[in-house]
């Protein structure tokens, strides 16, 4: 489906009462099994922007990242030598991590003195950034991340920072994370969200030593989430914004989030979708947030006049037979029928483009309303001097899931179509979306 992504202010919403773990627990074990912490290896992720580099030599220096959002600032005395320093953006495999990785060359390169690394995120990239939340890790060869030290994070500035004393692969990593930290759904699309946590210590805010090995993120524990918000409001009550709340009988590190059944207004789209932890006592801990953005199900054009978020039906009839329909809401009509476009064909064979005309009567059929106008559009007109006129449409379907008896799609369904006589001629452009649960 064609998308037209706008850039809309991000609802997020932090707060932070204490900074102390509500489950501090022995930075060198791991209380689910008991004994020392396995570091849990990951393959290295792929570049995801462009390389940037410097030379920085004993006066110490700055190298900023190609985007802009990364600054590793050298001091003097940090480098013997003129060296040539670079850095590129990678995908981030690390358990909960938080933002692109980065890798560093030379890699290895010791520094006689810290430098600080320093990260501005965009909102929807981290859950949580607060103190005792966030540390920075590095990647081995083996594939494992280490702990190295706590990281700082300033909400006001929307940067998060760490020093370093050498130039390895670096990520930031949340110790909780509400996945995933950002949703694109449709109207009444239902996903389902999940705290993960590393039940290992992390440094706390401040703290460095030796290196910890990163185990894998897990679920967290049951309990410790006691309210769950959205854009702010307590839920579960349904509202404008949808619907948001824990996804078990019980108040378990699960969610489900239904999404509205229009698309929200603009100073209210994305929606934040927080949920508060709290510590044994009772006491709130900080709050995680994911952003979620309700797009349209699809974009209707009919006879030059769009259409904002019609009804969209994708329905497979059985393994050779499809039925497409794209219909304008009618909270917009008033009392004169719905613009439509529809098309059904008994060749389907899931994805690819599908070319109605003359040449597959009888397996298909294709047509439209219009708004205010009388009569039945399709593919063909008559000609004055008799005959059929055969017109192509093209549906194009560029994405089927199966999941049981459940089906999400994406495609599209464009061509001109005829009120029986060349003249009356319409165009119609119809681009859709179904989605079902994402679990």
């Amino acid at each position: 489906m064609r998308r037209i992504f706008k850039q809309f202010p991000l609802l997020w919403g932090l707060a932070l009462l204490a900074c102390n773990d509500p489950r501090p627990v022995d930075p060198g074990t791991d209380p689910q099994v008991g004994g020392p912490v396995k570091g849990y290896p990951t393959e290295a992720g792929k570049p995801i922007g462009a390389p940037s580099s410097k030379t920085i030599g004993p006066d110490g220096g700055t190298l900023t990242s190609a985007d802009g959002k990364l600054t590793l600032t050298i001091p003097a005395g940090a480098l013997s030598r003129e060296t040539l320093i670079s850095v590129q953006p990678s995908e981030n495999k690390a358990p909960n991590g938080a933002g692109p990785a980065f890798r560093f060359a030379p890699e290895g390169t010791r520094l006689a003195k810290p430098a600080l690394l320093s990260y501005r995120y965009e909102r929807g990239e981290i859950s949580g950034p607060v103190p005792g939340n966030l540390n920075l890790a590095a990647q081995a060869e083996s594939g494992v991340w280490n702990l190295t030290r706590a990281a700082a994070a300033d909400t006001t500035k929307q940067t998060v920072a760490a020093e370093v004393d050498e130039l390895d692969p670096f990520a930031f990593i949340e110790k909780y994370k509400l996945s995933p930290e950002k949703l694109e759904v449709i109207p009444g699309e239902k996903r389902r969200l999940a705290i993960y946590y590393h039940p290992q210590g992390f440094f706390p805010p401040g703290g460095k030593g030796a290196e910890r090995p990163l185990s894998e993120a897990v679920i967290a524990p049951q309990g410790i989430v006691q309210e769950v918000t959205i854009n702010g409001l307590k839920a579960p009550n349904p509202n404008e914004w949808g619907t948001f709340w824990f996804a078990g009988q019980t108040r378990q590190s699960e969610f489900d989030f239904v999404a509205p059944s229009k698309v929200p207004v603009k100073s209210r789209n994305p929606l934040a979708l927080g949920v508060r932890l709290y510590d044994p006592n009772g006491k709130m801990y900080f709050q995680l947030v994911s952003n979620a953005e309700v797009f349209p199900a699809g974009e209707l054009t009919v006879d030059g006049k769009s259409y904002d978020d019609p009804v969209v039906v994708f329905m497979p009839i059985d393994n050779h037979s499809v039925h497409i329909q794209v219909t304008q809401r009618l909270a917009q009509v008033g009392t004169s029928a719905p613009s439509q476009v529809t098309a059904s064909f008994n060749f389907y064979k899931g994805t690819g483009t599908y070319t109605l005309d003359g040449g597959n009567l009888g397996d298909y059929s294709v047509g439209a309303t219009v708004e205010g106008k009388k009569g039945f559009y399709s593919n063909h007109y008559l000609e004055e001097k008799g005959g059929t006129v055969y017109v192509p449409v093209r549906v194009s379907i560029t994405e089927v899931i199966k999941e049981g008896k459940k089906v999400s799609a994406r495609g599209s369904i464009t061509g001109t179509l005829y009120n029986g006589k060349k003249s009356d001629a319409i165009r119609v452009e119809a681009y859709f979306l179904v989605a079902f649960p994402q679990y």
